[in-house]
C-alpha cells in the first residue's frame, strides 16, 4: 500500500525483496549442517541480492557504477566509526534496551511495565 501510494504521488520506487541467509539463525546454527559451503558460495556469485540491485540500478540507468561506490564508501566510513566508538562507548542505560526497535508504544510481549500494567502475558 505505501510503495503504490508513494510511487503515484512521487514516481519510480526500487523494492527488492529476494535475499538468502549466508549465515546460520545464531552462534550455536554455522548453516553448514543442512545446507554446502559450495551452495552458499555458489548463491553468493549468482543471486547475491545487494550485487542483484546493484546490476539494476546500473542496467536501468537509476544510477552509475561509480556512484554507488562513491556510496558503498560513505556507508564504509559510517559503519567503520561507527563501530569504533561501539568499542570505546560506555553501555548505555538498560532501560534503553529495548528503544528504537519498534514503536515505543509496542512493549515485549510477556513483560511487566513499570507502572505495574502486563503486556502479553496469557489471560487468567
Amino acid at each position: 500500500k505505501f510503495a503504490k501510494e508513494y510511487a503515484v504521488k512521487n514516481g519510480p520506487l526500487y523494492i527488492e525483496m529476494d535475499t538468502y541467509r549466508y549465515h546460520g539463525h545464531s552462534m550455536s546454527d554455522p548453516g553448514v549442517t543442512y545446507r554446502s559451503k559450495d551452495e552458499i558460495n555458489d548463491i553468493k556469485k549468482s543471486r547475491d541480492p545487494i550485487d542483484r540491485v546493484k546490476e539494476r540500478l546500473i542496467e536501468k540507468s537509476w544510477s552509475t557504477a561509480e556512484d554507488l561506490k562513491a556510496i558503498e564508501k560513505e556507508i564504509k566510513i559510517e559503519v567503520d566509526e561507527a563501530a569504533a566508538f561501539s568499542k570505546i562507548a560506555d553501555a548505555p542505560p538498560v532501560e534503553t534496551l529495548y528503544h528504537h526497535i519498534y514503536q515505543e508504544e509496542s512493549p515485549i510481549r510477556g513483560t511487566l511495565l513499570n507502572n505495574g500494567t502486563r503486556v502479553g502475558f496469557p489471560s487468567s
